[in-house]
């Protein structure tokens, strides 16, 4: 019990120093307008970046290990730790899932360098966002990737949610931001609107060392993005 409770808030704790870091970037850089993330969004479809990738179930939310494959459990946390080892969480309980060699969708994998993991995922410009520890959260620009080497360490975040044809996509910049800070209105949507969102630690070596997947319904995964 004392593992899931530390697992939980290290998730909250990462998300936090996002906010944090969102909050030192609106102060100290007048490049990064505090507007943007007030942006409301009604429906995917109204993003102000739009990619033409599109995913399913399959792709997004099934993980070989080394019992052969599970799928993600909708309203639940995934910890996925240096070692390959998992740990499933559902938002609303304590109960708890355990897996080892855990594999990544798209061969990505934890001790993958930034830009092996970025690339892994097909991450563009304006699809995510990254905090340099020292500095303000910012947008993804796969033409100019972050140092994190020269940081010492960070954070990377990006998310996937409905099309308006029901069709996995990724969440653009404000979006993500919005989600996150706990502000994301979607509109239009009939039922549950179901979202994915990645919280990647990156080490002083430039890797991936820890991933904390998100899975559920909007409100629920906002519940613990926001604090």
């Amino acid at each position: 019990m004392k593992r899931i409770i530390a697992l939980i808030c290290a998730v909250v704790l990462s998300f936090s120093m996002f906010s944090c870091a969102n909050n030192k970037g609106d102060k100290t850089d007048d490049t990064t307008k505090p507007a943007d993330t007030e942006k409301n969004v009604q429906n995917y479809d109204d993003l102000e970046y739009k990619s033409d990738d599109r995913f399913n179930d399959g792709e997004l939310l099934t993980f070989a290990h080394d019992g052969g494959e599970f799928v993600a459990t909708v309203d639940s946390l995934l910890v996925i730790a240096e070692n390959e080892m998992a740990l499933e969480v559902p938002f609303d309980s304590s109960e708890e899932k355990k897996y080892t060699g855990v594999k990544l969708p798209f061969g990505a994998n934890i001790n993958d360098s930034f830009s092996s993991f970025a690339n892994s995922y097909s991450l563009d410009t304006g699809y995510a966002a990254y905090v340099e520890n020292g500095s303000g959260v910012q947008m993804y620009d796969a033409k100019n990737a972050p140092d994190f080497k020269e940081s010492k360490g960070g954070y990377l975040y990006f998310g996937y949610a409905r099309d308006g044809m029901g069709n996995w996509a990724y969440m653009d910049y404000f979006m993500l931001v919005q989600l996150i800070q706990g502000l994301l209105e979607i509109r239009g949507a009939e039922g549950a609107y179901n979202v994915i969102v990645y919280c990647c630690e990156v080490n002083e070596e430039g890797c991936i060392s820890q991933i904390t997947h998100l899975y559920g319904e909007i409100g629920n995964v906002m519940s613990v993005t926001a604090g």
